[in-house]
């Protein structure tokens, strides 16, 4: 899959050894781009984990909003690992193959109510059409209930979604 060995560390401190616990909990068992990560860079590996954590538990956006915009970027681009593991999560959180196929093309599709579609399009628009993003973009987010700490962890989701998917291509055979 990689073209470098990859495996976490022997001996991790306490609190990466809690958040790979939780996440092979979740997963089965640690997936393969997080032993990557933790083998290019242990500090980045912790620094994602408690980023991702943090988004499992948002107090006001769906978790799972995060999932559509990884599937929606990595279809985007490319990431054919990337595709496949956000559709297996997904599949694995009661989504159908139709609602997940059309949104990996269209974010507007995804299952959620308008607040949480135009979030996720403004989101999206602004990492992949961020030459059209404008401050009447940010208007319409504001006019929907959403502040600047939301509007920043969609976004920046989004990036997050294409720096990963980089480096991670970077490292597949």
């Amino acid at each position: 899959m990689f073209i470098i060995d990859v495996k976490l560390p022997e001996n991790p401190n306490r609190k990466l050894k809690a958040m790979l616990a939780a996440f092979e909990e979740k997963f089965g068992e640690i997936p393969p781009h997080f032993k990557l990560l933790g083998t290019l860079n242990l500090n980045e590996l912790e620094s994602t984990l408690e980023y991702l954590i943090r988004l499992m538990q948002h107090p006001t956006i769906n978790p799972d909003l995060f999932a559509f915009l990884r599937l929606h970027i990595a279809k985007h681009e490319g990431y054919q690992y990337c595709i496949k593991f956000n559709t297996n999560l997904l599949k694995s959180l009661g989504y159908s193959t139709d609602i997940i196929e059309e949104s990996s093309n269209d974010i507007s599709k995804i299952p959620f109510d308008e607040n949480l579609k135009l979030l996720a399009n403004k989101a999206v628009k602004s990492v992949l059409n961020f030459k059209d993003f404008s401050r009447d973009d940010l208007i319409d987010l504001y006019e929907s209930g959403w502040d600047d700490g939301e509007i920043f962890d969609a976004i920046n989701h989004c990036g997050f979604m294409l720096k990963n998917g980089r480096l991670i291509s970077a490292y597949m055979l």
